[in-house]
């Protein structure tokens, strides 16, 4: 018999946050030691883009995206973040997550619905990402290497479809 933790629904919450999955957001961040002040997480939790929820109706992870200037690249990122309930880090939600979101903005892109991006930002701050993942373009997501930061973690970027720079 499958455990609980194994199965989570994904919902797309861009734009459409309520006070309640807020406050749920926040608690999430405090319970998992999230750094954030609170006007922090008040404002973070206005850039979630996708919440996992268990079957018991728990935030179990969020990811979430912030307009960015790149000075190198001359240009606007989202810059993508995310946090998962380290009980459910082995269930490919992070994976998903990166996926649903460079999926959700691409066609936002594509549509000219959001055209204020010309893609995504990622910095790796996992340690085993940045030591076992070490290919240019990173197979799973798309995401194509740009550098280290000082902190020695890999940047990546994803280019919506039809970006020009």
């Amino acid at each position: 018999m499958k455990n609980q933790k194994d199965y989570f629904i994904i919902e797309n919450v861009w734009k459409k946050i309520t006070p309640d999955v807020q406050k749920q957001v926040i608690l999430f961040w405090e319970n998992n030691s999230v750094p954030l002040t609170q006007n922090e997480a008040e404002t973070r939790s206005q850039e979630i883009v996708f919440i996992a929820k268990n079957l018991k109706d728990d935030i179990i992870a969020v990811c979430s995206v912030k307009r960015i200037f790149i000075k190198n690249m001359n240009n606007y990122f989202y810059y993508f973040r995310t946090m998962v309930d380290p009980l459910y880090r082995r269930l490919g939600i992070a994976v998903r997550f990166t996926l649903e979101t460079r999926n959700f903005f691409n066609q936002q892109f594509i549509d000219g619905k959001d055209r204020s991006c010309i893609g995504m930002y990622i910095v790796a701050e996992s340690e085993l990402l940045n030591l076992n993942i070490r290919q240019a373009v990173w197979p799973r997501t798309g995401f194509v290497f740009v550098g280290f930061n000082q902190k020695g973690q890999q940047m990546r970027v994803f280019y919506f479809q039809g970006a020009e720079i």
